[in-house]
């Protein structure tokens, strides 16, 4: 595992590489709040980058939780550093299976947007290494259709169990 340095919630905003992704889907923000707040083991079935994942530890999650995900062939060591209720939450990875950064954190938050909807976005901040400028072509475009997928997968998960 490849150590990256360990920066607080504020990286979001001073990272070298920002990549911002913004949607509205037709689900209340506290039924997407939960989901995107939830163990990460759940996410296999609607975020297509991510084959499996979990908490360290029991309930309640917050700030200092660790996480581990397997994303697009990587496996990642997380520590959520921010987390406001049905809101926001951050966390900073601390150690990939591939040196693809120095530094990096990503950040969910959720908002209204109307009567039953939430605007959902979701930004990874980081210091890339030279394999993550040759591996991911483009950031902001090859990564949009995933998150695109990811949302309508929720939004059709969310929406199918609260009906």
């Amino acid at each position: 595992m490849h150590r990256l340095r360990e920066v607080d919630p504020s990286f979001v905003e001073r990272a070298p590489r920002r990549f911002v992704f913004e949607t509205i889907i037709a689900v209340p923000p506290a039924v997407v709040w939960e989901e995107i707040s939830a163990p990460p083991s759940s996410w296999p079935e609607w975020f297509p980058a991510v084959s499996k994942g979990g908490f360290d530890g029991e309930p309640p999650y917050g700030v200092g939780t660790r996480r581990w995900v397997r994303a697009s062939f990587t496996d990642f060591r997380e520590t959520i550093v921010e987390w406001h209720d049905g809101r926001r939450f951050t966390y900073r990875i601390d150690e990939a299976s591939r040196p693809l950064a120095r530094a990096m954190v990503e950040r969910w938050t959720i908002e209204a947007a109307g009567t039953a909807s939430t605007r959902v976005g979701w930004t990874m901040a980081l210091e890339p290494r030279w394999l993550f400028r040759l591996g991911v072509p483009a950031p902001q475009v090859s990564m949009r259709p995933i998150f695109r997928r990811a949302m309508r997968n929720l939004e059709r998960k969310l929406s199918a169990s609260a009906g």
